[in-house]
C-alpha cells in the first residue's frame, strides 16, 4: 500500500498486489525483490516488532515456547520485564548483526531446518506519538500510551539471542528448542509451519 500527495495537497492511498513467482524473483530490479530488499533490512525489522519507537518501549512482560522433553510436549515458560530487556537487547544486536530475518518466499524452503517453532513473546507499551501497524496490516499514530505485543519466530542464527535463553534459564537441557523439522519429527500430524511468519 502506498499514500500518495496530490497537487492540491491531499492524500490518496493505493494498494497493489504483486504476484510472487520465480519469474519476478529473478528479474533483479523488479518490484518484488525490490520491497524484499527493503523488508529484510535491520531498521525495518525493529520497526515491524517494535513500532517506530522501539528505542524507547517500556516492557511489560513475555513468554517463550519450548519442547518439555521429559513429557514430550510444548510448554511456556514467563518471562518478567527485566528477562525481556536483556533478550531485547540480544534480539536487537542479532537484528543489527544482520543474524535474525524474516524468510520470505523465496527461501521458504529453508523454513523447516532453519526456523525454530520456540515462539517468543514480548507485550510492552510505547508513547503518544507512536506509529505502528494494526492487525490488518494499516499504519496508525497512537493517541497515548499504547499496549503492544509482538510475536517472533527465532531462527538459528540468532546467536546472542538463544546465548542470552540460555544465561537466563529460559533454554536448558530440559526446556529445549526445536526446528520446525525436529517440531514435524516428534508431533508428526502437525504442520503448523505453514503459518508461521512469512513474507509473501
Amino acid at each position: 500500500e502506498m499514500k500518495y500527495q496530490l497537487t492540491n495537497g491531499k492524500h490518496l492511498n493505493r494498494r497493489y498486489d504483486l504476484p510472487v513467482e520465480e519469474y519476478y524473483l529473478s528479474q533483479e530490479n523488479s518490484a518484488l525483490n525490490q520491497i524484499q530488499d527493503l523488508c529484510q533490512k535491520p531498521e525495518y525489522y525493529l520497526k515491524h516488532h517494535f513500532t517506530d519507537a522501539y528505542e524507547s518501549i517500556a516492557f511489560i512482560d513475555g513468554s517463550m515456547d519450548y519442547y518439555d522433553q521429559g513429557n514430550n510436549r510444548m510448554e511456556t515458560s514467563s518471562l518478567n520485564q527485566s528477562e525481556c530487556i536483556q533478550i531485547y537487547h540480544a534480539l536487537k544486536k542479532d537484528i543489527l548483526e544482520g543474524n535474525y530475518r524474516i524468510y520470505d518466499y523465496a527461501y521458504s524452503n529453508l523454513i523447516p531446518e532453519k526456523l525454530y517453532s520456540n515462539r517468543l513473546y514480548f507485550s510492552y507499551r510505547v508513547p503518544r506519538g507512536t506509529l505502528y501497524t494494526t492487525h490488518t496490516g494499516t499504519e496508525t499514530v497512537s493517541d497515548f500510551d499504547s499496549l503492544q505485543g509482538t510475536s517472533i519466530t527465532l531462527t538459528m542464527d540468532c546467536v546472542n539471542t538463544i546465548a542470552t535463553l540460555k544465561e537466563l534459564d529460559v533454554i536448558n537441557d530440559n526446556q529445549k528448542m526445536i526446528t520446525w523439522k525436529e517440531f514435524d519429527g516428534i508431533f508428526p500430524s502437525s504442520q503448523e509451519y505453514e503459518n508461521i511468519e512469512v513474507y509473501h
